[in-house]
């Protein structure tokens, strides 16, 4: 009969201590809590020198921490995203009494880009050094005004062109690549935004040339195209 009274009292007491210490903690965490939010304090606030020291740095904490979030939401969810879709397939087309490289580009937002530049740089294999070589493909147009519905970008290949008397197998041969740096800015953030892309020798075609893209006009008056239509290509 004692030893069942002891284990009932210290049970007790455990059980006692358990539920002083959870409140205990509960109380920290609502001390942290408006600490750290700096939104003031209830019935706990620091009382000691050692608490209030580790209130004020919590407190320079918090604010910290909530200005870092917002930057880093703000920078994350308004920036502009990249919205240039390119052809599947770069093209050895008809120009004019010569052969052009070219591909399109589209804006897939509908928000314009202004002040459009690209960039298009050729890389291959020398079949002599076997070392790769680059080069700075110059293009009929490199900069314009306005892209709100597509671009066909063009590279004329002339007597100082890299490609020039160079067919598809020769490309394939050198592991021809061309890469693409488009740049613009955005009409609605006023940012200038990047956009990449490339096209190994395997999606270079000869003797084909793109479809012009047709153009519709939907209920707002607004000229539209339909994207899937830069792919679209014809023998030449």
């Amino acid at each position: 009969m004692l030893f069942s009274i002891s284990h009932f009292a210290i049970t007790a007491l455990v059980s006692l201590n358990l539920a002083g210490a959870l409140v205990r903690f509960v109380d920290l965490v609502y001390f942290s809590a408006q600490t750290i939010t700096t939104v003031g304090y209830g019935h706990v606030y620091p009382k000691e020198h050692l608490a209030s020291l580790i209130a004020s740095i919590e407190s320079l904490f918090g604010l910290m921490l909530f200005a870092i979030i917002t930057g880093v939401v703000f920078g994350r969810f308004s920036r502009p995203k990249n919205s240039l879709l390119y052809s599947k397939n770069i093209l050895l087309a008809p120009y004019k009494d010569m052969t052009a490289l070219m591909f399109r580009v589209a804006n897939t937002k509908q928000y314009e880009l202004i002040e459009n530049e690209a960039n298009v740089v050729m890389t291959m294999k020398n079949p002599v050094t076997n070392k790769r070589e680059f080069f700075n493909l110059t293009l009929e147009l490199e900069k314009i005004n306005f892209l709100a519905l597509s671009w066909t970008v063009v590279h004329p290949i002339d007597e100082k062109s890299p490609l020039n008397g160079l067919s598809i197998a020769d490309l394939q041969e050198r592991d021809a690549e061309v890469i693409i740096l488009i740049k613009g800015i955005t009409d609605t953030f006023s940012q200038t935004v990047f956009s990449r892309g490339s096209y190994k020798a395997s999606q270079f075609l000869d003797k084909r040339k793109f479809v012009p893209v047709k153009q519709d006009v939907n209920q707002r008056g607004r000229v539209i195209i339909s994207l899937e239509d830069i792919h679209v290509f014809e023998s030449a």
